[in-house]
């Protein structure tokens, strides 16, 4: 349901034109093939569904401190931006590009929460940030712990699923035991609750895990394919992931693993012939960092990270091994097998892709989804193969660690009261700073002139500009492509006579600017006339009105 309903969705208000077509055909082409009675216990997964959505919506009331002045951060509110975006001009972004993946846009793998949170603000005529806060999320995360419920249910381990399968969500299992102050884990102690944009990312893990258990090649392989499509991003990782084990399973390259793996091959030609038919009129001109990668220097960064990153993996994963060695008659080996090749390879294209930088895109989100499921299904195994002792001191262990870990959950940040009314149809501009190129703002003003976040109805009519303090002077071709898109510069090109104070002050007038937008609560010194000396604060930005009196020199 929760990967059925986005995709027909996507189809339905982007006319057919979406990355998730692709997926419809393997999801009807399973439908069709697999002929199977399932025995559904609707009572249990109501039951199941109503319980954790509560604890969740519970949770996330907690978080928002029960104060409608708390907005989640940044890239949430741009994710809800995005699925207004959709909405309303119903197709999606046009600069993506699949084979390029240092594009200052919103990237692929978001899409799948977006559409859903879309649908869902539509059916209720609620703001997205709230269908995607307290509706998808919370539908998500339901259907990861009764799919974690599932995947314990295989071992025969019924009596502490829930609570167990819970801490997948609270907490990061390679951070689990190591205070930071100790081991300063950075990105890598992510938890799902941290980052709700890998939900769909973990339930495919789950699934993906279930079905390597049970020997089932065919399942792998699907699951595989839905990730890659929730998560395009990074699905060369998963696609040679997956073909490897296989491999390694098989030993042999014959008739029967290239038909296993032809869906992969097939998905991947069909993500090239899609991102290059709908975003090659707009594709930007960038560095490539695969001929930065294979430099003596860059090999040298590579191994080094690597290496540093492993032993670090060891270190935290101590007790982890030890339960694997304590129980290995009851732990797959396939499992590890499958685990080593995500580690390796997803560390291996973050290398190539990003030449170790943005280190969450490929490796954090890829691997580390996989290892916190997996690691609490070792926990699984040491909680059934100890005594009843063991059992409650791990039960009060685990009550103890989501009560410290809690707190990393969705970041919010407080807001003052504003009346959205004031705001209603007006014009805004953004002083953008100098040493930012990638700012929430700016992406507005590239990707598409929308709502702004959190607190306003969702048919505002606003328009956002970003200005710069100075000349703007870019280091990269990406940073020129990136700037020479800014509607205020290709206004000072058109009046270069000008100086950029003059060009600042005319664009301000002719585009009818109502408020100003700085991350600061101080105005610039050559804006100072135009705007008001008092502010509010709007999306934890300083928000000054402009001066009525102001007339144009």
């Amino acid at each position: 349901g929760v990967i059925i309903i986005p995709s027909f969705y996507a189809i339905y208000i982007t006319n057919f034109t979406t990355i998730f077509i692709g997926l419809i055909f393997f999801l009807l082409f399973r439908i069709i093939k697999v002929k199977r009675e399932y025995k559904i216990d609707w009572i249990e997964i109501f039951s199941y569904f109503l319980i954790s959505s509560s604890i969740f919506l519970l949770l996330l009331s907690i978080i928002f401190n029960f104060n409608p002045n708390y907005v989640i951060t940044v890239d949430y509110q741009f994710y809800a931006k995005l699925a207004a975006y959709i909405n309303e001009v119903r197709f999606e972004n046009a600069l993506l590009d699949y084979s390029n993946t240092l594009k200052q846009v919103c990237l692929p793998y978001h899409y799948a929460d977006i559409y859903f949170t879309g649908l869902i603000s539509k059916i209720f005529n609620i703001h997205t940030q709230y269908s995607l806060t307290l509706v998808v999320y919370p539908i998500l995360f339901s259907t990861i712990i009764f799919s974690i419920r599932q995947l314990f249910h295989s071992i025969s381990l019924n009596k502490y699923n829930l609570v167990i399968s819970v801490l997948v969500l609270f907490v990061s299992m390679f951070g689990l035991l190591f205070p930071e102050s100790l081991l300063p884990m950075g990105i890598w102690d992510i938890s799902l609750l941290s980052m709700p944009k890998l939900s769909y990312v973990y339930l495919c893990a789950v699934w993906i895990i279930y079905f390597v258990i049970k020997n089932d090649n065919q399942n792998i392989i699907f699951f595989t394919l839905v990730l890659s499509f929730v998560y395009t991003m990074a699905s060369p990782v998963f696609f040679i992931s997956s073909c490897l084990f296989i491999l390694l399973k098989k030993r042999v390259i014959n008739f029967e693993f290239l038909k296993l793996v032809s869906p992969l091959i097939l998905t991947t030609i069909f993500f090239f012939t899609f991102y290059k038919l709908n975003g090659s009129a707009n594709q930007q001109i960038v560095e490539n960092p695969l001929l930065d990668t294979f430099t003596l220097f860059g090999i040298k960064t590579a191994i080094n990270i690597i290496g540093k990153m492993s032993i670090q993996i060891i270190i935290c994963s101590l007790p982890f091994i030890g339960l694997v060695f304590l129980f290995k008659e009851n732990i797959s080996k396939k499992i590890i097998i499958y685990l080593i090749l995500i580690y390796f390879i997803s560390l291996g294209m973050w290398a190539v892709v990003f030449s170790m930088n943005d280190s969450v895109q490929l490796w954090a989100n890829a691997f580390l989804p996989f290892y916190n499921v997996i690691l609490i299904y070792f926990v699984f195994i040491g909680i059934k193969n100890s005594n009843y002792s063991m059992k409650r001191v791990l039960f009060i262990f685990s009550l103890i660690i989501v009560c410290l870990k809690y707190n990393k959950t969705i970041p919010s940040e407080l807001q003052n009261s504003i009346n959205s009314e004031n705001y209603r149809d007006k014009n805004f501009v953004y002083i953008l700073n100098t040493k930012k190129y990638s700012d929430i703002f700016s992406k507005v003003e590239n990707v598409y002139q929308g709502n702004t976040n959190s607190l306003f109805s969702l048919n505002d009519n606003l328009k956002i500009y970003c200005i710069s303090t100075d000349r703007i002077k870019p280091t990269n071709k990406s940073e020129k492509a990136f700037i020479d898109k800014l509607i205020f510069n290709k206004y000072c090109e058109l009046n270069n006579d000008k100086t950029i104070t003059e060009n600042k002050i005319n664009f301000i007038v002719n585009n009818k600017i109502n408020y100003l937008l700085i991350d600061e609560p101080i105005i610039p010194k050559d804006l100072e006339n135009i705007f008001h000396g008092e502010y509010s604060i709007v999306d934890n930005l300083y928000c000054f009105k402009t001066n009525e009196n102001f007339n144009n020199p």
